[in-house]
């Protein structure tokens, strides 16, 4: 009895014991979003209001603009500094369906319509707001069937150098 006793004693143990350490594992750590520094080089313009760096713009069409299935999306580029700048722009897709990979863009005089990631070729942008080359992404309303989020980066030289970064959320509605 006395070997039963302690067979059954040290069974209760174990289940006790394996209870108290068996938990559940830590779950993963949440990622941190990406951080932007400001640009001391650039700045971006969009609704006459300066857009801070890794700010979000979302945009929401207008009733017409779904009608039409067009939505166009104006920024002006700033050169902060006092000498012109070679500049370069990059557009990526980083949350959407594939078919908003092909964009329209224009800046200046130049309409091009790439599939992201896409740089642009160099153009210079004069000190202050360059009213001249308005950067215009267009789009259509029909074509976005979930969240769809680009990262458009505006940096000096082939390397983007101290640029400034912002994200744009385009709807469909």
């Amino acid at each position: 009895m006395k070997n039963i006793f302690k067979y059954l004693a040290t069974m209760a143990m174990c289940v006790a014991l394996t209870g108290l350490v068996a938990c559940d594992p830590e779950p993963d750590p949440e990622p941190t979003p990406d951080t932007y520094t400001e640009s001391a080089t650039y700045g971006i313009i969009y609704d006459d209001a300066h857009v801070a760096a890794g700010e979000i713009l979302t945009i929401h069409p207008t009733l017409g603009e779904i009608d039409n299935d067009f939505v166009s999306i104006e920024l002006l580029p700033e050169n902060k500094t006092d000498n012109s700048l070679e500049t370069k722009m990059k557009v990526e897709l980083l949350e959407g369906p594939d078919v908003m990979k092909d964009i329209m863009i224009c800046y200046g005089e130049t309409c091009k319509n790439p599939t992201c990631p896409w740089t642009s070729d160099a153009f210079t942008l004069e000190p202050g707001v360059n009213y001249d080359m308005l950067v215009k992404f267009d789009y259509a309303p029909s074509k976005v069937t979930s969240k769809t989020t680009y990262r458009l980066t505006i940096g000096k030289g082939a390397s983007l150098d101290d640029p400034q970064v912002i994200l744009i959320n385009v709807n469909a509605q």
